[in-house]
């Protein structure tokens, strides 16, 4: 119901528990970061409430209901793993509620309904990132890197190598 809507609550979705459960530590301890970085750039604070999709479709699911219905959430976002985000988008654009994927390689989540979006960062960008980590803020100076014989993944791993090479490692 809306008004058991908080403009302060943002849901999390995530395995918490699980087999992939360490994936979503992962995930929680970025967007947590995220979160007190936004709260002391402003003056409103926000808060994050968890929701364990246990890597999911049925978890995903029953948590997005919890999160919308109980904890009064404005906007979920997640999940890490393309079923459990893919069920939770559904179930949340049911309950018209926003949700964001922010790691689903497909674009074809937000063709789910008008309240889901992706914000998914482009390989090339993430990858000139993680070089640049790498290379310069960790200052690595020997570099492995495993990928596919063929493919997108080929291509990216070959960007990744071309950047910590251009950036003179």
């Amino acid at each position: 119901p809306a008004s058991r809507v908080s403009p302060d609550r943002v849901g999390l979705l995530l395995p918490q528990t699980g087999a992939l459960a360490l994936y979503g530590r992962l995930f929680e301890q970025g967007a947590k970061l995220a979160v007190e970085e936004h709260n002391r750039a402003h003056g409103r604070r926000i808060s994050l409430v968890l929701g364990d999709s246990r890597g999911g479709a049925v978890g995903a699911v029953q948590s997005v209901r919890r999160l919308v219905a109980e904890d009064g959430v404005i906007a979920i976002v997640g999940d890490v793993f393309t079923l459990a985000a893919i069920s939770g988008a559904i179930e949340a654009n049911a309950w018209r509620t926003p949700v964001v994927s922010p790691v689903i390689p497909s674009d074809e989540i937000v063709e789910i309904g008008p309240w889901v979006f992706q914000t998914r960062i482009p390989a090339t960008v993430e990858a000139t990132a993680v070089a640049q980590a790498a290379a310069q803020t960790l200052a690595l100076e020997r570099f492995a890197i495993l990928a596919p014989a063929r493919g997108e993944r080929r291509e990216i791993a070959d960007f990744f190598a071309q950047e910590v090479q251009r950036m003179g490692k």
